[in-house]
């Protein structure tokens, strides 16, 4: 119909130029999805040439119960939940959308859990990116919220703002730039420990966290910081965006402070957690202490709602630790009884994830295969947890395996290291403790961390092999379902 239109137009432009003794050029709105012929590329007089622009629709459209918007550019154009709406580019144009949930009221009742269609890889983050060169869509979800959001800041922060108080109105500034704030733009409190700021008192009887992608965090925080019951890592910011990284925290394993005098020094120190860490790492991981004049991240806890919140089961084949630190003897089999004898009571085959010279990592983990820890948290897959037990920091990974096989959350002040028996490149070490078949002090094996899933000797190093450290066996299995 549009080429027709065209076609009927040029014959009556010719026979009006007869008519007049003048030769006149006219040009018609292209038709969307058609092609654009312009006859200047700067929109000035024709040079006897053309080029042809395709166009092409984006369309954005909602799901869920919440509120928000999404604004397009370039062009600003403005969509607001739940009515779909759309633009037109030229192919090759990239395009930015901004998701930003609407939250006008005395709570915070909205908030942006993901994508699907074009933008799905980018999860829960308010920005997605996208080069125009087809029709093009994708959904935002906003959803209604009941329980409390948590988030890390995408901004780094010195140890010395002056007081805890002054990172809580980070927090605010942050959260109601993102939308997830409430009207008096206070629903939210820093992690930071202060002789006049203590977190766990501010959210008096508030209970139940969750991501931005609606995942449970934390159930209830007296429970959390006894016994280490995290669920999935906090592991976003403010915007969506996933973060792995140190956050201040000014909190001693012991329970003394190390807070850059109350947060106004950076000439000192203070201690840090890790937005990817399970267990008490994100309070304070054994790192030690770092200077207040290293820029980190905070940890930001929305306060008042009184939820309690609980995992959905992800399927798959448990992964787990023992109950018990392991002394090596034995060789692989009795690190394969130890898990066994440990493991959950529908597990009746597993192995230890170990490496030997006649065990690789692919002969315990499946490459697709989905492990979730006893409580049904996502750890990741095979192949996504031997990348992990690589790589610093573990990028692969769901959540660090802080469960044992009796579904106790270690304390991992104590459970602080795996044996793994890696080397830098996933492949056997000569630290393997003989083949896992001595206890001999004088002999070592490699070893990495519980609480934060990265599991390679370039990470904790390695351990004698008697795995005694003040009298303590610090040093446990991670067992696989097979």
């Amino acid at each position: 119909m549009c080429n027709a239109r065209h076609k009927y137009s040029v014959i009556l432009m010719g026979f009006l130029s007869r008519l007049s003794g003048a030769i006149a050029l006219a040009s018609l709105p292209a038709c969307s999805g058609d092609v654009n012929t312009n006859t200047s590329a700067t929109g000035g007089a024709a040079t006897g040439g053309t080029s042809s622009v395709e166009r092409y629709t984006l369309t954005v459209s909602f799901a869920g119960s919440g509120a928000g918007t999404v604004v397009i550019q370039p062009g600003e154009t403005i969509c607001t939940a739940p009515a779909s709406c759309t633009a037109t580019f030229d192919s090759g144009t990239n395009v930015t959308l901004t998701a930003k949930p609407t939250n006008t009221g005395a709570t915070v009742s909205s908030v942006m859990s993901g994508w699907t269609g074009a933008c799905a890889s980018d999860g829960p983050h308010r920005l997605c990116s996208l080069t125009i060169s087809a029709a093009t869509a994708t959904t935002a979800r906003f959803d209604t919220l009941s329980a409390n959001l948590a988030f890390v800041t995408s901004t780094t922060f010195l140890g010395n703002l002056g007081s805890a108080a002054a990172y809580e109105r980070q927090c605010n500034t942050l959260a109601t730039a993102a939308g997830i704030n409430n009207s008096t733009n206070d629903a939210y409190v820093s992690w930071m420990a202060a002789s006049n700021y203590a977190p766990a008192t501010l959210l008096g009887s508030t209970r139940g966290w969750v991501r931005l992608d609606l995942l449970p965090w934390i159930d209830d925080m007296t429970t959390a910081l006894s016994t280490g019951a995290v669920y999935y890592p906090v592991a976003y910011d403010e915007n969506g965006q996933r973060v792995i990284a140190d956050t201040l925290s000014g909190m001693g394993g012991t329970g003394v402070l190390y807070n850059c005098n109350d947060w106004t020094d950076s000439t000192l120190n203070t201690t840090h957690g890790n937005t990817h860490a399970g267990g008490k790492w994100w309070i304070v991981n054994n790192v030690g202490i770092s200077s207040c004049a290293n820029a980190s991240r905070v940890i930001c806890l929305m306060k008042g709602a009184n939820t309690p919140v609980t995992v959905t089961p992800v399927v798959g084949k448990k992964i787990y630790l023992t109950k018990t630190g392991w002394v090596p003897g034995g060789g692989l089999a009795a690190a394969d009884a130890k898990c066994l004898a440990d493991a959950p009571t529908s597990v009746r085959d597993v192995k230890a994830v170990l490496v030997a010279s006649t065990r690789a990592l692919a002969d315990v983990l499946g490459t697709t295969t989905v492990y979730v820890r006893p409580d049904g948290v996502k750890v990741g897959t095979g192949s996504e947890i031997a990348e992990a037990m690589n790589t610093s920091p573990p990028s692969t990974i769901e959540s660090a395996v802080t469960q044992d096989g009796g579904g106790n959350y270690v304390d991992t002040g104590v459970a602080q290291n795996l044996w793994t028996g890696l080397s830098s490149q996933g492949t056997p070490d000569k630290d393997t403790c003989r083949d896992w078949t001595t206890s001999a002090s004088t002999d070592s094996g490699t070893i990495g961390g519980v609480a934060t899933g990265w599991s390679y000797a370039g990470k904790d190093g390695s351990f004698g092999c008697d795995n005694n450290w003040l009298g303590s066996a610090i040093a446990f299995l991670q067992c696989a379902e097979q």
